[in-house]
């Protein structure tokens, strides 16, 4: 179950039912009119703000999915899990655009550059990994934390990736 929450007030305006089993991640495209969730039962489900429905469940990882990340530009969008794969998405597919594995440990957090060409993904690996989007293979491969990876973001500017581990250390890097 999604639910959407007055900001104001805190109460319940909009709720979703789709997902099996706990909704782990959820994130909103870059116009706020579709929120994507990951869940539980290994599917990331694409909903509608104007419609009030679900569009589309989207079904190829074969465990949990922990993180969802929708692209700056909104048409893409990833997904991790504990089947330790980063999936790369279009709208207007069903079936995955690429794979990315190379983790030796469940995806716990993912980002999409600004440029809209790169995804970084966060692992229980204790590393980092910065994919060519278009190209499809890893093009940085950042270690040093002393947990998981729990958070990541690109500077807006693109410049820089700051990732966060479950230990309580912060990295940058260009």
């Amino acid at each position: 179950m999604d639910m959407i929450m007055d900001e104001k007030s805190g109460t319940k305006t909009l709720a979703f039912h789709g997902h099996i089993g706990p909704v782990y991640d959820v994130s909103c495209n870059y116009n706020k009119s579709l929120i994507l969730s990951a869940g539980h039962d290994s599917t990331a489900r694409l909903w509608s703000l104007q419609t009030h429905s679900q569009l589309v469940a989207y079904r190829a990882h074969e465990h949990p999915i922990w993180r969802c990340a929708w692209s700056p530009l909104g048409h893409y969008f990833a997904t991790g899990g504990a089947d330790r794969m980063v999936l790369l998405w279009s709208m207007q597919q069903i079936s995955p655009i690429r794979i990315f594995s190379g983790h030796l440990g469940d995806i716990t957090s993912l980002c999409l550059h600004p440029n809209g060409n790169y995804v970084a993904s966060g692992s229980s690996d204790r590393s980092v990994r910065v994919w060519d989007m278009s190209g499809g293979g890893c093009i940085r491969h950042l270690t040093g934390h002393k947990g998981s990876v729990t958070s990541l973001v690109f500077s807006p500017h693109g410049h820089l990736l700051v990732s966060g581990d479950d230990h309580g250390r912060s990295s940058s890097g260009r």
